[in-house]
């Protein structure tokens, strides 16, 4: 079926059955950071807040009165620039953990830019294996410092990239 012989209201179903697929969150946010849409994700990780549209983003996710500080939204509609910024915080549904926001800016026909998409990606897991790695190479450190004998590791380039103290 050609999209002219859709119906808008089938159009508009069909987009928002995609955006809902998206397990990140989404939102599209007014010049004045107010929410216009969202997606289910963003829904399943802040149902306490519900209703959400038309009200403040900072206040629905964040309970806050004020504009977050370095709020990749707001600076994104200033700008006209995408923004991006890891927070650490109560992660979805008030979990700790670790979220990577980015806001794209939304520019209408006569190129005034009009609000934001924000995008939400939950990166709780990214950031425990990274301080995990951190950890490890840190044991790793500790161990070969602790070695009586002269001790270094080379890369596949054959740097030397690590040594003991006994080297």
């Amino acid at each position: 079926m050609e999209e002219n012989d859709k119906s808008p209201r089938e159009s508009e179903s069909f987009f928002q059955t995609v955006f809902d697929t998206i397990q990140d969150g989404i939102t599209v946010l007014d010049n004045e950071l107010n929410i216009v849409k969202l997606n289910q994700a963003m829904e399943q990780w802040y149902s306490p807040s519900r209703p959400y549209i038309g009200k403040k983003c900072y206040y629905t996710y964040h309970t806050r009165n004020t504009v977050c500080e370095g709020c990749p939204a707001k600076g994104a509609i200033e700008s006209g620039i995408p923004q991006t910024k890891i927070v650490e915080r109560g992660g979805p549904a008030g979990t700790p953990g670790w979220i990577e926001l980015s806001a794209f800016p939304i520019v209408n026909k006569e190129g005034n830019t009009i609000g934001a998409v924000e995008y939400v990606r939950n990166i709780t897991v990214r950031k425990k294996a990274e301080e995990e790695l951190q950890h490890s190479e840190q044991n790793l450190k500790e161990i070969i410092n602790f070695l009586p004998d002269p001790t270094w590791v080379i890369d596949k380039e054959v740097k030397i990239i690590q040594w003991n103290r006994a080297l």
